[in-house]
């Protein structure tokens, strides 16, 4: 390509992977180095920075993402700076990087998402369960018609005790996404919680209606009349259920 006089930003960073993946640090980084404070394309700055997160400069890739958000106006940058930030053990700039990310409309769902699949998960041992709360507060904000934005906040107040606001947040989501299983479950598991077992057999039966057949629904449809002492109901969701889990995991299975 270069041989056919198409040089570009776009074809080093290219370029850049293929020796980033074969472990050729250095040549990727002087690859991309020329371009550095030239280019308007957000990627030679991100592909950059990991080259010099690679190669044990993290200070360098913090300038390197910094110089890239001032040139490119890309926010999905602060995504990366995060990141970096997090590797120099600088958690409070971490967190301002990611909070930058999460207000911006330009920043793909995706990526948001999977963030916050990562703090909600076990490992998360640098932002506070407040800090979490506010970044899953910027997603309802910014992206209002996602309803695993509901469904993350939910998650978050499960986790910070707040049953009735996390309840909320579920039935948003099942009320924009009928389809969304997750969030029937622990809509129904708040209601088995919270005691209110009326409204667990009618949500279990609305998300029947939206999902049938599904085992994990029945399975939950089942504990909630069980819960009101209706045995022979409990029965029939849990048989049907053991019948359409087949394919699912073994864990499921012996719970059912």
């Amino acid at each position: 390509e270069k041989d056919k006089g198409l040089h570009s930003d776009t074809l080093d960073v290219a370029l850049s992977d293929v020796y980033f993946h074969t472990t050729k640090i250095k040549e990727g980084i002087a690859l991309l180095e020329p371009w550095r404070g030239k280019s308007s394309l957000s990627n030679v700055y991100g592909r950059l920075a990991y080259g010099y997160l690679e190669d044990g400069k993290t200070k360098t890739a913090i300038a390197v993402l910094e110089q890239g958000i001032a040139k490119t106006n890309d926010a999905s940058l602060y995504l990366d700076l995060a990141d970096a930030y997090k590797i120099d053990s600088k958690s409070k700039l971490s967190f301002e990087a990611l909070k930058n990310a999460f207000k911006s409309e330009k920043v793909d769902f995706v990526h948001k998402y999977r963030v916050m699949l990562d703090l909600l998960g076990p490992n998360n041992k640098t932002f506070s369960l407040d800090q979490v709360q506010s970044l899953a507060n910027e997603l309802t904000l910014v992206h209002p018609r996602i309803a695993e934005s509901y469904i993350l906040k939910g998650e978050v107040l499960w986790k910070r005790n707040n049953a009735s606001e996390a309840r909320s947040m579920f039935l948003t989501a099942v009320g924009m996404a009928p389809n969304q299983i997750d969030a029937w479950r622990m809509l129904i598991n708040i209601d088995l919680v919270l005691k209110q077992v009326d409204d667990a057999i009618v949500h279990s039966k609305e998300a029947l209606a939206a999902n049938p057949g599904n085992p994990m629904l029945l399975y939950f449809g089942g504990l909630s009349y069980m819960t009101k002492d209706d045995i022979e109901g409990a029965r029939q969701l849990l048989e049907a259920a053991l019948n359409n889990s087949t394919n699912e995991n073994t864990y499921l299975r012996s719970m059912i």
